[in-house]
């Protein structure tokens, strides 16, 4: 595992405002064991 301490989507979310993430509508969804998953919405 990468993580250090368990990320939420939420918080991930939230770092991506105003960034190109949101201009693109990326949204991330999952978060695995060694991955983040995203949509393009």
């Amino acid at each position: 595992m990468i993580w250090k301490n368990t990320p939420k989507l939420e918080g991930i979310n939230n770092l991506s405002s105003n960034t190109i993430n949101e201009a693109l509508g990326i949204e991330f969804t999952e978060i695995g064991e060694d991955s983040l998953r995203h949509e393009c919405l």
